[in-house]
Formats: C-alpha cells, sequence, structure tokens
C-alpha cells in the first residue's frame, strides 16, 4: 500500500478532460480566472466539516494496522465574487462532477494504494478560496490504508 503523500501524487496526476488538476503544494493563494477549472487537495478543518480528525487509526486487519483519512477534492470552475452569476455555470459544474466521478469509478483504489475504494460524497455550490469566491464542486474523500 502508498503512503498517504503516494496516493495524494496520485490522485493529482489524474487526468480529466476540462480540469486542470494541480499536486497539494503547487495550489496558488490567488487563482487566475484563465487557471479555472482548477482541482486541487485540501484538509477538512472544523469550520468547514463535521469530521472529527484528518487522519485516525481504525484498528488492524490481517495484523496491519489500517488507517483512514479525509480529505477533500474541491474544483472551482467560475470565479462568482466579480459579480457573475453561479446559475451560469451550473451545467459545465454538473459535466464536470460527471468526469471526475467517471474516473474515480475506473480507479478507486488508487491503482492499488488504499486498502478499499475510496468513499465519496459531493457537495455542489460557492467555495469561498483564498480572496475569492468561486462556483464549483467538492468531494469529500475517504481513504483506508494499510500501515507497513
Amino acid at each position: 500500500m502508498a503512503d498517504w503523500r503516494a496516493n495524494i501524487t496520485a490522485i493529482s496526476s489524474w487526468t480529466i478532460s476540462g480540469i486542470t488538476l494541480i499536486d497539494i503544494n503547487a495550489v496558488p493563494k490567488v487563482i487566475p480566472r484563465a487557471n479555472l477549472p482548477l482541482m486541487f487537495i485540501r484538509f477538512p478543518d472544523d469550520d468547514r466539516t463535521s469530521f472529527a480528525s484528518p487522519a485516525e487509526p481504525t484498528g488492524f486487519a490481517d495484523d496491519k494496522l489500517t488507517s483512514v483519512l479525509e480529505l477533500e477534492h474541491v474544483c472551482l470552475v467560475q470565479n462568482i465574487g466579480s459579480g457573475a452569476g453561479a446559475k451560469q455555470a451550473y451545467p459545465a459544474t454538473l459535466d464536470l462532477l460527471d468526469a471526475y466521478l467517471a474516473k474515480v469509478a475506473s480507479d478507486p483504489t488508487l491503482s492499488g494504494g488504499l486498502r478499499e475504494a475510496m468513499k465519496v460524497k459531493t457537495k455542489i455550490g460557492t467555495i469561498r478560496w483564498g480572496q475569492g469566491v468561486f462556483f464549483g464542486f467538492i468531494a469529500k474523500l475517504k481513504w483506508v490504508r494499510t500501515v507497513g
């Protein structure tokens, strides 16, 4: 099983038509319109989610420690902070979400880096990032891997 960093690198290197995916350490504070739609990993915090902890041990399976990581894959589709309406971004956001879910379905264990298929919960709506306000979607992911 791959470690968490290797799994994040793997999902960040996916190719999804219409979306630019970037690695967790390359996320800019200011996102130019030309870079949209843009997708990246972020870790949930108590202000945005009910997840108790970003990573927690879950016990043992086959005499090996398993660990769970909950994270978010954020897709910023359109900047709506400058007065552009979110409604015009609905069709594109739905199309990109469908493309994203198709990619998840084609590689649910990140080529064996996860012990089991990832769980995905999605939300479409307004997303604040840095000083910007965007419309897009967030995929809340739950990963399980074996440690050691």
